[in-house]
């Protein structure tokens, strides 16, 4: 510190600026805290500094201890406020500290390193780095200067525990004052006079006469603990940046006796994180155009991974994620709502986006309330971007995922994300946006989502979606299925079982119609409801939905319970119609709840989470492939950056034709995908395996280059070896163009859901069938038939249904101006028709 007096002359500028800037030093002194006694036995805020790693530091011989205590201040409030900041220089508040005295010393007293700072901020450590020797001449370069200046703004202010009086030392008031600030989290600024010969006795500085002291030393209280023992009755924990820079213990009596002075930093005054009168936070259940023209509450604020410390000159503004590795965000310090979530990552780009995992904690909580792959939280599950153009979640076609959700807390929000792919390094893009409140109300729910799969689904049992205990509001589901057979998937019904129900109260009719369409799925996207994606009803085919109930939020007090049925048909309805189905599914849950949840389910690892398909790459097949010609395949990329190695054939003769073999380690039936590029110069193939064609013509021409993902059917293969062959077809033109292919996809299917006794479900597609070719007789002929022969003559009806659901030969007839059809057996049926629509 500084120990001299001047006396000099000030213009009145120089005189107003300084006494604004130290106003607070000004107040009257504190009167006895009535909370005296309440105060905890114990504060240590060693932890919090490890948290955001800020190591000790030391001034080596320079006079700089105050400078060194009070830039720690700085440091922390900063974290504080902004939930991350780099180390800030030394030399940087200490050339402040000057140039607003007007002087060239080293150190300074902690009120003019204050002033310093506020008039020119200060700048990160690496812009202007501590040196080991003290050069009066020495400034800041422009870069520190422009850094400095980002941190005026942040609304940091100065509190005065005790203004500087090296002839007194602490008051009962300023006593208490330090411990109430260290007990309320904030570090507090000392200026002592220090021992000319330090004693310590386990690490406690030992008292000494005022004859052996000098002045002096500053510290950085960093926590207390009563100690009966200890003198005065306690001691304090300060951090040193003399003396080899490890903390020490100081007694109570010391700091009574010697302290000077003592300030510590924080920022705009902050209310408790929840509060009776705060403004509720605006949930999507309550969006409104109308609330737009009022004056939001609150500061914004972002993190990002914008690169640092270039900041305004850099474009590598992404996280780089090697396999295993996690990118934990800057802490958020509440209260505050977070508004917007951005981001995108090479992992889209090669369909691997639910390799990241993404996991949010609220106030400190140590299971996150958000657990989930990114894909699958931003609505297109099972790693593929699609586009998803809705009110909280929008997908751009290229992968750029966006978040609308509001997600508010008290205390603190921390955000993860994980790289679970041991084979492949990711880049991440990100930014989060929220908003920095004085208070939450009391009782304002909390934001969570969860990840549950089944692959397959369970037999005996419905899907679970989401069981959950308190109170709160259910708000959305994501579902992405893969189908571990042919047919129609989506016959299950949607059960919520409300606060204990046995019988569920809300009770659905089909999985379509949860999800708000009917008759089957289909590529869509509107702003509560959607299919961002689905391929088919083949085995392998795949797709994902997702519904918000931000318009019918389901309320539960003390629990709630989601469940679907997975039950479809399978390829033929007649065949099996309403079974239960071995598909695999996952599925998000979204609500909003009060207290912290009981978690139903974790995470899987990458390797059990992704949809068991066999990869084999056809780059590594490039010296066994056969050709017929001498144009030979090569190693080529495609997509994003070129980051997708693919088999290149630049054949242009047709009838020509590529063989790639690939190896199948267990025998099973396996639903076959090939992943080949479309693009301006490829032309048309067929395609087959192990010689049995199965897709003809295949055209990989595009105006543009894209994936195909193009499905070959469900084949029974051996262990062993296999081939694929592509044979060029020629054009309209009388020319064949290349290829270029990726991947070939196996899936393992589960047994098939069978039914081999046909039931009542069965019956209505025979009866269905009757009833539609009647009714085109009916229109054609202007009369009914007189038995079912008719109509499959007329080729208005297959010769199957003259038979019912079990082939059990149907028997008709004619009474009056009907057409009735029978069953026979011990649970036949018996229908009358008059032609007069499809069904009756």
């Amino acid at each position: 510190m500084r120990f001299a007096i001047e006396f000099r002359w000030l213009s009145p500028l120089q005189t107003i600026v300084p006494f604004l800037l130290i106003l607070p030093m000004l107040a009257a002194e504190p009167s006895p805290p009535s909370d005296q006694g309440r105060l905890p036995s114990s504060a240590d805020l060693r932890p919090v500094f490890e948290e955001y790693g800020f190591a000790r530091q030391q001034q080596g011989s320079r006079n700089t201890c105050s400078v060194f205590t009070l830039t720690d201040a700085l440091e922390f409030a900063i974290a504080q406020r902004q939930g991350h900041v780099p180390r800030l220089s030394i030399e940087y508040l200490n050339w402040a500290a000057n140039k607003t005295c007007g002087e060239d010393e080293d150190g300074g007293f902690f009120s003019d390193l204050w002033n310093g700072y506020a008039r020119y901020g200060i700048c990160e450590a690496s812009e202007w780095p501590y040196a080991s020797k003290f050069v009066p001449a020495s400034s800041p370069p422009p870069e520190a200067l422009a850094d400095a200046r980002k941190r005026l703004g942040l609304g940091l202010r100065s509190n005065w525990i005790k203004a500087w009086n090296v002839k007194t030392g602490l008051s009962e008031q300023e006593f208490f004052a330090i411990k109430r600030t260290l007990s309320d989290g904030w570090p507090v600024c000392g200026g002592l006079r220090w021992p000319k010969q330090e004693q310590w006795s386990a690490n406690v500085l030992q008292m000494c006469g005022p004859e052996g002291v000098r002045d002096g030393h500053s510290v950085l209280l960093v926590g207390y603990r009563d100690d009966p023992n200890q003198r005065g009755g306690g001691v304090f924990i300060f951090r040193n940046t003399a003396g080899g820079g490890t903390d020490g213990l100081m007694p109570y009596e010391y700091a009574r006796t010697y302290m000077n002075d003592a300030i510590w930093i924080n920022y705009e005054s902050r209310a408790p994180a929840t509060r009776a009168d705060a403004r509720p936070v605006d949930l999507p259940w309550s969006y409104s155009l109308a609330g737009l023209p009022h004056l939001p509450e609150g500061r914004n604020r972002r993190i990002s991974s914008n690169q640092q410390p270039e900041w305004n000159n850099a474009n590598m503004d992404m996280t780089v994620l090697p396999p295993g590795r996690s990118i934990e965000m800057p802490k958020l310090r509440g209260p505050g709502v977070i508004k917007h979530i951005w981001m995108t990552s090479h992992a889209g780009r090669v369909n691997e986006l639910n390799a990241l995992s993404l996991r949010i904690y609220w106030d400190d909580r140590t299971e996150p309330g958000v657990l989930a792959p990114l894909g699958e939280f931003f609505a297109v599950g099972q790693g593929k971007p699609a586009t998803v153009e809705s009110l909280p979640v929008q997908v751009s076609p290229s992968g750029a995922l966006s978040c609308y959700w509001p997600m508010p807390f008290a205390k603190s929000a921390r955000i993860v994300v994980s790289n679970d792919n041991s084979n492949r390094t990711a880049g991440l893009y990100w930014q989060l946006d929220w908003v920095e409140l004085e208070a939450l109300p009391q009782d304002t729910p909390y934001f969570h989502a969860q990840y549950h799969q089944e692959y397959p689904a369970h037999a005996g049992r419905d899907y679970l979606v989401a069981d959950l205990n308190g109170k709160g509001i259910y708000v959305g589901t994501v579902m992405s299925v893969t189908l571990g057979q042919d047919g129609w998937w989506g016959e299950g019904d949607d059960f919520f079982f409300i606060d204990g129900e046995r019988v569920p109260s809300l009770q659905g009719t089909g999985m379509e119609d949860y999800f708000n369409d009917a008759w089957g799925f289909r590529t869509r996207t509107g702003h509560w409801f959607g299919q961002p994606r689905w391929q088919g009803d083949n085995a392998g085919d795949s797709g994902c939905a997702y519904r918000w109930h931000l318009m019918d939020p389901i309320s539960f007090s003390s629990s709630l319970k989601v469940a679907f049925e997975h039950k479809g048909n399978r390829a033929e309805d007649i065949e099996g119609f309403y079974l239960e189905r071995p598909d695999f599914i996952n599925s998000v849950a979204f609500w909003y709840q009060l207290g912290e949840p009981q978690p139903f389910d974790q995470l899987p690892p990458f390797s059990e989470r992704t949809v068991p398909w066999q990869q084999h790459h056809l780059v590594p097949a490039l010296h066994q492939a056969r050709v017929t010609g001498k144009i030979k395949p090569r190693v080529d990329f495609a997509g994003m950056f070129g980051a997708r190695p693919v088999l290149n054939w630049s054949n242009t003769v047709p009838g020509a034709r590529l063989t790639v073999p690939f190896m199948v380690s267990n025998s099973n039936r396996y639903a076959v995908r090939l992943t080949a590029v479309a693009g301006p110069e490829f032309g048309l193939y067929d395609i087959e395996l192990d010689g049995k064609t199965v897709m003809t013509r295949v055209d990989f021409h595009a105006a543009d280059y894209e994936e195909l993902d193009l499905a070959l059917g469900t084949h029974q293969l051996t262990n062993g070896g296999h081939y694929l062959s592509f044979h060029a077809v020629h054009d309209a033109e009388k020319k064949a163009r290349p290829l270029a292919v990726e991947m070939l996809r196996l899936l393992p299917l589960p047994a098939e859901a069978v039914r081999e006794v046909k039931t009542e479900n069965e019956a209505h597609f025979i009866r269905l069938a009757i009833g539609r070719a009647i009714y085109a007789y009916r229109l054609a002929n202007g009369s009914l038939p007189d038995s079912l022969e008719p109509l499959v003559k007329t080729g208005l009806m297959p010769a199957r249904f003259l038979a019912d659901e079990n082939n059990r030969p149907l028997k008709a007839r004619r009474e009056g101006d009907y057409l009735v059809v029978e069953s026979p057996g011990p649970n036949g049926w018996k229908w009358r028709w008059q032609g007069l629509d499809a069904r009756r």
